[in-house]
């Protein structure tokens, strides 16, 4: 028994007309006769009674109807999980991503995403210096990243993110559109992990080390008091009190984009075309 046959009886019984399911599963009037004839042979029981009026099913078919409906909406559910398995959409999406990347552009992102493919999952991991050796190692199916940390998966270009000076409120400098890395040094500083101003920043007199890869804490360290810093734009999406933001000049960038691996999941490579289309928008 295939569900050929099975489909072929349930609009058979819902059109009543050997004509009307032939038109319907696209196919003969013969060949829905024959896969009835074979049917009816397999179960040993004849389940359609065929008059002038149609067809119909026999008080036999009708005990047995409820458990042929059954069958076929478990061989439905069958090719289902199969197809979801082969595909694997069973597993999550294994996504890694900066602090800053995660809270700015991915926390909406993903949000959309899921709204629009509500039968995809998402795992999300933040880190930064591990996140190409996950990747590589089968851990992660796609990382959004700064390229400084990536050396040997493919990689995409998004945008460039623009770092800007932060200062704590009470001494920033007044009335400035912007500074320059010389004014910046002049503050006591305050040096994140894999920061991309770092060389610059490392010239200042007074350097204060974090062991941080979260810009927010170094945020709240500015607006502490404790220093100044330099903050990419991704970053500044939740900017504490007493704490003042001016440009940069000239302009440091640091380039963010995706890098897979060689052999990517079919849903890494439509999230990934989903953020490029996300950048494009400008959201």
């Amino acid at each position: 028994m295939d569900d050929r046959k099975i489909e072929a009886l349930l609009t058979t019984v819902k059109t009543g007309s050997f004509s009307k399911a032939a038109e319907e599963l696209s196919c003969t009037q013969s060949a829905v006769t024959q896969m009835m004839n074979t049917l009816e042979d397999e179960l040993g029981v004849k389940i359609l009674q065929r008059s002038h009026n149609g067809v119909r099913l026999t008080e036999q078919g009708e005990q047995l109807y409820p458990n042929i409906l059954e069958c076929y909406r478990s061989m439905l559910r069958l090719k289902h999980n199969a197809t979801v398995l082969f595909k694997g959409k069973d597993k999550p999406l294994r996504i890694g991503a900066f602090s800053s990347i995660s809270n700015s552009l991915l926390s909406s992102a993903i949000l959309d995403y899921l709204n629009e493919n509500p039968e995809t999952s998402i795992n999300l991991t933040i880190a930064t210096g591990t996140l190409e050796k996950m990747l590589l190692d089968g851990e992660l199916d796609l990382i959004i990243c700064d390229v400084d940390i990536i050396t040997a998966s493919r990689w995409t270009e998004l945008m460039l993110d623009q770092y800007y000076a932060v200062f704590p409120s009470n001494t920033a400098p007044e009335n400035k559109e912007y500074v320059t890395i010389e004014e910046l040094l002049k503050y006591p500083i305050l040096i994140p992990t894999l920061n991309d101003v770092n060389p610059y920043l490392k010239k200042a007199n007074h350097l204060i080390d974090i062991q941080c890869d979260d810009d927010i804490t170094v945020l709240n360290f500015v607006a502490k008091g404790l220093g100044a810093t330099a903050i990419p734009k991704l970053s500044l999406w939740s900017v504490p009190e007493n704490v003042t933001v001016i440009p940069i000049k000239p302009k440091i960038t640091r380039t963010i984009g995706y890098s897979l691996p060689n052999s990517p999941r079919e849903e890494a490579l439509k999230f990934a075309a989903y953020i490029e289309q996300r950048v494009a928008q400008g959201i």
